[in-house]
């Protein structure tokens, strides 16, 4: 009887240390650190950037369920949706019984998410500030997947372009710059938010980089009276023709006299994925052939 109660006592501490050792914590974005026994295996992700980022993991095949506009790669089109980012439906999503959501901090419904963690189920909250978080991102997700080389390789990968960036336009002369979201009002971004860290990469002034929140609505005369050296429109294709156009009729600005009127895919700019790299190649170009504009008058 000694020796079985011994076996079974010896049992039971492999299986706390076998359960130890494949426990897994993270720290999101919010500060507040997640908890999982295992691999997460049944994922709603809230966001489309999330989405992608599954994929760049080679893990999408664990997504149950996911937001409007989670559209690239083509495959992610078929994904079950459960509502947009901003309005959720909690029965459809409980439906999919997840065992981990991944939420986007400044653009999902915060009540909704509490809801959400008050039924169980945690949730990891996403809000990279700067295109190094990214990277953090990254490794993060891959230990809540178990994919951790996969993880590690995507973010020194991408770590090594930025710096590969940030060496070759270190020493260009700065300009100053206004980035368009949207137009009817007027949306741009302040100082913390991750476009702005691209335009500070590529030598480009965020002539907003003060306001006091991540995607302010600012008004006409503020961009006349900051008076950009180059103007980013950054919406979607059909709208980039009346973005750009709006302001040829404020030729006083710098940015229209000089010709400095640019256009990047959202998508390259705004979903926090490694192809927001791209954007960066793009826009580091655009803030070139600006300067050269600036030079020629």
């Amino acid at each position: 009887m000694r020796s079985a109660m011994r076996h079974l006592g010896v049992l039971l501490l492999l299986s706390i240390c076998v359960s130890h050792v494949h426990a897994i914590e993270v720290v999101d974005d919010s500060g507040k650190t997640l908890h999982l026994v295992k691999p997460a295996t049944r994922v709603i992700t809230l966001a489309p950037n999330l989405t992608e980022l599954m994929f760049d993991l080679g893990v999408a095949d664990r997504i149950v369920a996911t937001v409007q506009f989670s559209d690239y790669p083509v495959a992610a089109k078929q994904i079950p949706r459960i509502g947009s980012s901003s309005s959720l439906n909690l029965e459809a999503l409980l439906a999919h019984h997840p065992d981990l959501v991944l939420a986007w901090e400044s653009g999902n419904n915060p009540q909704q998410l509490h809801a959400i963690e008050r039924l169980g189920i945690p949730v990891y909250r996403n809000q990279p500030h700067r295109l190094q978080d990214i990277s953090s991102t990254l490794i993060k997700l891959g230990q809540m997947f178990g994919v951790e080389k996969r993880a590690e390789t995507l973010a020194h990968g991408m770590d090594a372009r930025i710096a590969q960036l940030r060496h070759e336009y270190a020493q260009r002369k700065p300009i100053t710059g206004f980035y368009q979201i949207w137009d009817e009002p007027i949306y741009t971004v302040n100082g913390q938010h991750i476009i702005s860290d691209v335009m500070d990469l590529c030598g480009v002034r965020n002539v907003f980089a003060d306001a006091p929140i991540l995607a302010p609505v600012v008004t006409l005369e503020a961009v006349l009276a900051r008076n950009p050296q180059m103007i980013i429109s950054g919406g979607s294709a059909k709208i980039r023709a009346q973005n750009l156009s709006m302001w040829r009729a404020w030729p006083q600005l710098t940015a229209v006299r000089a010709g400095n009127l640019f256009y990047i895919d959202a998508d390259l700019m705004q979903r926090t994925t490694p192809r927001i790299l791209e954007g960066a190649n793009i826009l580091c170009r655009q803030a070139q052939q600006a300067r050269l504009n600036l030079q020629a008058r």
